[in-house]
């Protein structure tokens, strides 16, 4: 029984082999074209609401230090 089980394993694990070889041959350049465009957007979208979060933060932390200044003047 062993020795079945371990031939139907050897012969499946076999075929998955060849299977994945067999999708590794062909890769589709265009879809991975079109992720990486994604990914840059979306790097990029994020990247920018940061600095618009962060300059936000640094203007308002600055706006009581102009007036401040501007008073003593």
């Amino acid at each position: 029984m062993y020795e079945s089980l371990s031939g139907r394993t050897e012969s499946s694990l076999a075929k998955a082999e060849e299977f994945e070889a067999e999708n590794f041959s062909v890769i589709n350049f265009h879809a991975l074209e079109e992720e990486a465009r994604d990914k840059a957007r979306e790097y990029s979208s994020s990247l920018s609401r940061e600095l618009r979060i962060e300059s936000a933060y640094v203007i308002s932390a600055l706006r009581p230090v102009a007036s401040r200044s501007s008073r003593q003047l």
